[in-house]
This record gives C-alpha cells, sequence and structure tokens, in this order.
C-alpha cells in the first residue's frame, strides 16, 4: 500500500495476520494482566501452602500424602504442560510447572525413600494427557492402571 504525501511515498506494510500473533498476546495477558487471578503455592518445611483468590487459603502437610504422580496435558500454551498433583485420599491438589514451588517439591521429592524417577521422565517425554505415579503409600493400591506407569489422573481439587 502506498501514500503520497507532497514529493514523498510512504510505503506501508501490511500488518501480520491476527492468528500469528493471537498466542502470544493471550500469553502476555494471561501472565501479565491475569497474574493476581492465579492460585500461589509455597513450601514452608514439611507444608505446601496453597493462596487461591477470592477462596480460604489451605495448607497440606507432605507426609500425609498417599500418592505424588505427574500429570501431563496435550492442551500447550494455554494450560500448564506439565503438574505435581499431591494425592492426599480423597482429593488432589495440582501444582502446575510455572509455580516456583514446583521446583521446591521436585527437590523435596529427592529424599523421598521410594520415589520412582523413571515416570517422571517418562512424563516429560509423553505428548497426550496422562498421569504418571511416582510415589505411593505402602499399603495402598493404585486404582487400576491404563498403560504401564500412568493412569487417568483422580479426581483434583484445581485451587
Amino acid at each position: 500500500m502506498k501514500a503520497n504525501s507532497g514529493n514523498a511515498v510512504y510505503r506501508f506494510a501490511p500488518a501480520p495476520p491476527l492468528a500469528g500473533r493471537w498466542p502470544d498476546w493471550c500469553a502476555a495477558a494471561v501472565h501479565i494482566g491475569l497474574r493476581p487471578l492465579r492460585t500461589r503455592f509455597s513450601v514452608d518445611g514439611n507444608i505446601l501452602n496453597v493462596h487461591r483468590p477470592w477462596q480460604r487459603d489451605f495448607s497440606v502437610n507432605l507426609g500425609d500424602l498417599y500418592e505424588i504422580g505427574v500429570k501431563v496435558t496435550h492442551i500447550g500454551p494455554f494450560y500448564e504442560g506439565i503438574s505435581w498433583v499431591l494425592n492426599r485420599g480423597g482429593d488432589c491438589v495440582r501444582v502446575p510447572e510455572p509455580a516456583p514451588a514446583f521446583g521446591d517439591l521436585l527437590n523435596r521429592f529427592r529424599l523421598r525413600a521410594n520415589f520412582d524417577w523413571q515416570p517422571f521422565v517418562d512424563a516429560l517425554g509423553c505428548a497426550e494427557s496422562r498421569y504418571f505415579v511416582c510415589w505411593q503409600r505402602p499399603g495402598t493400591e493404585p486404582a487400576g492402571e491404563t498403560a504401564p506407569g500412568a493412569r487417568p489422573a483422580p479426581a483434583q481439587i484445581d485451587p
């Protein structure tokens, strides 16, 4: 497109299509504009503190867990790709990878006896939605596997 202004000719490049830029501005809106609306996690000793917007905060004692797993999603940039799933028996807490507590839990689980890192490694290479069990309290039974090392995630409380 050309525009004349006196003797000068200005050339305007067409704007790139919105579809190519949409994930960028969407990610910016989620990570910058909606940051106060996200759930925050913090690890204090053996306690995971969960701070949710417009809901009551709660804490999870990491010593009371029945199962620790890794949930992988195929949704990509619109939803966290990998999360810790901390099963407390009747309910679960999901800690997504962007949260700083994800790394704190990773370091804490290194100290846990009988923690199996192979399902975690398998989860990092998985391209479909799946749940991998990394640790179970001795004496508890899995709820039926759909694939070796993987099964559907238990009912979750998404904070």
